[in-house]
């Protein structure tokens, strides 16, 4: 109940009472008179009346003036509310004006119904917003569109949004630079009945500025600033979705690089990475920044010393071959740091997109023909041709074999004894403590296919650790086996080094090991291939370190054929290398093989490394490598790979061996000077057929007794004593002699050269022969070779 309403019931009691007091005194007024006749009473009676008519009045003023009280109270306090609303109202609008975001509020009829100051200011709008209220939506667009980048594509965008009538968020470029993050929001009554719209726009040039510079860092590299291998990824996929055509992708590598860190240190390697990525800049047309342009070109570098082109030539297709040109002729000016010249040669594989090739597709040619640079020799470049797409066809189904080998359980290992020889008694002793484990693939149609066919994939991430877990267990087992049968030896498998390297390879071996808890240390050996840099680093060393913790040794595989083995030596510690079969396979008639093998047999001993020969395939090599120090052998002279089951069987028989094999270690040892003796046969005749002889030799050949004062001569004088009254070194000499009578011809006779390098050829192969024969006490060729239709190679 109001205060007004309580006030009035109030004064109507109170008249009331007043009206019930008069009445009393009338009544006893009344009482003391002679009736309605009487003076008095009507004196009384009158003025009874006019008290109460004043008392009335007097009563209702009092009512009047606190109305009017209440009335003026309330009044005020809709001034003031008022007052403080409006207050607020400009104190929200004036807030609005200075944000930094605009907001325009259009009716449902698309004309504006609020414009705020900032709305104005950011879209450089010369006149108050209040001047906008009430234009339509196409009016104020007019004003502003021609600061849009789009032109009618961003008129279009807006009609969009009314007809839609939904919220969104778009970013809207203009052409001063900046960019707006604008809001759409549709407004609506408490029953969802469209209201109109609001626009909130937002200058997020600044922030869109600090992620440009993010990406920069993320996408560039630093010590060239030339794009790194993500930012290039991402070009190359943009570039060929967009279907471009006429693009080739190069894959740049600098040849031997690391001997520059190694030498000058990590400066002077720095210093050439940014010196090459400046000249294949220069050589290229640019800019980086809008290679979807027509006609430039994009380079970066993947990493370390590697850097990728990617180049436009349209329909010239002879570009690549003039750029190549011109990159060739740059590396070949000398790199100057810290007063000194360096020369710097790099290797180049390109891929020219001919129809569809896909970015992986792109890089795995360009890699190939990368590949097929540094193999052909290194400091030249190869592009992509229909010979290596057969390779890469072939790669893949070599995957796709293995893969499916995996999934039916169709690998197998083959078992290939190591045959250890001992030389340290009056007769030598042999014994096989020792296996390598091999793997093989039966396909589909039932063919068995050794690794050698399919070893390329086998470090591929795609199989390499299914294929290597597959290997340690199936070695494990064998080993088991073996033991229980009171065979004890231990076995080599081969593991892929991206596996070896791979962080769950640890995990891997120790869960064989957990498995099979039996086995002794190094029962089981790993083998790595020493191909490629993967081995290099601190990383390979400390996971020898934790596989050595594990009892479990490591040998390099293929020794000698790698690009760093003596680094590969020095740096890992390896329990073993094995020498190449290329090596060993001509190491009797190639003096070239015998040198390097025996320098590899010298450089292991003194590092205590212990070496295995593989590829023995004679007796007669078998001997020559252990006279030279060699003592652990694997090849068909002592037996081919053969199933698990086959070698048990062939350890309980194996002693039942050729005679041959009692003798190893019974023959003469190989020193150096023998080494040289026969190296130098094959050294001279080398520059004799070259033209390549110098002065001294030539008159060294020509003396009369040239055949004693030459190395092979000499050494034969110094070694009499070791076959005193020799047949054999009386033989030997003779041949000599004959054969230097021979090379004397050639250089009197320039006309007769023709007919005579057979002879020369055919005579040096007798002299060989017969230091052989002398150095081991053995008959060669006949007694030792291979039977006919034998492959040495399977």
């Amino acid at each position: 109940m109001s205060k007004l309403l309580k006030t009035q019931l109030r004064t109507q009691a109170g008249v009331g009472m007043l009206m019930m007091v008069m009445a009393l005194i009338a009544g006893a007024v009344w009482s003391g008179t002679d009736g309605w006749h009487d003076p008095r009473l009507t004196m009384a009676l009158a003025a009874l009346m006019t008290l109460g008519f004043a008392a009335s009045l007097l009563l209702s003023l009092a009512l009047q003036h606190r109305w009017v009280q209440a009335a003026q109270a309330r009044l005020s306090r809709f001034e003031q509310e008022f007052i403080e609303r409006e207050a607020v109202v400009e104190q929200f609008v004036r807030i609005l004006n200075e944000l930094p975001s605009g907001v325009i509020v259009f009716t449902e009829e698309g004309r504006v119904q609020y414009c705020s100051g900032g709305f104005a200011r950011m879209l450089g709008l010369s006149i108050h917003p209040h001047q906008l209220v009430k234009r339509p939506w196409r009016e104020i667009w007019a004003m502003i569109e021609p600061l849009h980048l789009g032109g009618s594509n961003a008129r279009q965008q807006v009609k969009i949004l009314f007809h839609e009538n939904r919220p969104a968020v778009d970013e809207v470029w203009l052409t001063d630079g900046r960019v707006m993050l604008r809001h759409y929001r549709p407004l609506q009554d408490s029953i969802g009945q469209p209201l109109g719209a609001i626009w909130a726009l937002q200058d997020v040039s600044e922030q869109k500025q600090q992620e440009e510079q993010i990406r920069e860092l993320a996408e560039r590299d630093p010590l060239t600033g030339l794009a790194n291998r993500r930012a290039f990824e991402s070009l190359l996929n943009a570039a060929l979705q967009n279907n471009r055509q006429g693009l080739a992708l190069g894959i740049v590598d600098l040849d031997n690089f690391k001997a520059v860190n190694d030498r000058l240190g990590h400066a002077a390697g720095d210093a050439m990475l940014r010196e090459v990525g400046m000249r294949l800049g220069q050589l290229l047309r640019h800019s980086e920044q809008s290679f979807q342009d027509r006609g430039v070109d994009f380079l970066a570098r993947l990493g370390g010393d590697e850097f990728a082109i990617l180049l436009h030539h349209g329909l010239d297709a002879g570009r690549v071959q003039r750029v190549v040109a011109r990159i060739m002729d740059a590396m070949g000016e000398p790199f100057h740091h810290e007063g000194e010249s360096l020369f710097m040669r790099l290797s180049l594989g390109f891929a020219i997109r001919n129809a569809s090739e896909d970015a992986q597709t792109l890089m795995r040619q360009a890699d190939m023909a990368l590949y097929a640079a540094k193999a052909a020799g290194r400091h030249q470049a190869v592009v992509f041709n229909a010979a290596m797409q057969a390779a890469i066809e072939s790669r893949e189904a070599w995957m796709t074999a293995i893969e499916a080998a995996l999934r039916r359980q169709t690998l197998e290992l083959h078992v290939q004894p190591i045959l250890s020889v001992r030389t340290d008694r009056l007769e030598g002793t042999s014994s096989v403590v020792q296996a390598e484990a091999l793997l093989r693939l039966r396909d589909e149609q039932g063919r068995m296919h050794a690794a050698a066919a399919f070893e390329s994939v086998l470090d591929d991430v795609r199989v390499s650790s299914a294929v290597g877990r597959w290997v340690l267990e199936k070695a494990a087992q064998y080993l088991d086996l073996w033991q229980a049968n009171g065979q004890v030896l231990s076995l080599s498998v081969n593991i892929s080094p991206r596996h070896f390297l791979g962080a769950g390879f640890v995990d891997d071996l120790r869960a064989v090991l957990q498995r099979h808890s039996k086995l002794p240390d190094h029962a089981l050996v790993l083998e790595l291939t020493e191909r490629g840099t993967l081995l290099e680093g601190e990383s390979a060393r400390t996971r020898i370190e934790e596989c050595r913790s594990l009892g479990v040794q490591v040998s390099l595989d293929d020794f000698g054929t790698g690009n760093a083995s003596l680094t590969h030596l020095q740096d890992l510690v390896a329990s073993a290398i094995k020498i190449d079969r290329r090596f060993v396979r001509d190491i009797l008639h190639d003096a070239m093989a015998l040198s390097i093998t025996y320098g590899m047999l010298r450089t292991a001993k003194l590092m205590g490394v212990r070496v295995v020969a593989e590829g023995v395939e004679t007796p007669e090599a078998a001997q020559v490598l252990v006279a030279m120090g060699c003592t652990d052998l694997q090849g068909y002279a002592v037996a081919r790979p053969m199933p698990a089951a086959e070698f048990s069987a062939w350890l309980r028989h194996w002693q039942q061996r050729p005679s041959w094999m009692t003798q190893l270690g019974q023959s003469s040892v190989l020193g150096p000077d023998d080494i040289e003796a026969f190296a130098s046969l094959a050294t001279s005749l080398r520059l004799l057929f070259a033209g390549s002889l110098d002065a001294e030799a030539r008159a060294q050949i020509l003396a009369a007794d040239g055949s004693q004062r030459c190395a092979f001569g000499r050494w034969c004088s110094r070694n009499a004593w070791r076959w005193p009254q020799s047949q054999s070194l009386a033989h030997l000499m003779r041949q000599h002699a004959e054969l230097h009578e021979k090379t004397q011809m050639w250089l009197r006779e320039p006309g007769l050269r023709g007919s005579l390098e057979s002879h020369i050829l055919a005579q040096s192969e007798v002299v060989r022969q017969a230091f052989w024969d002398l150095t081991l006490r053995s008959q060669a060729q006949a007694i030792f070779m291979l039977q006919a239709g034998e492959d040495p190679c399977a």
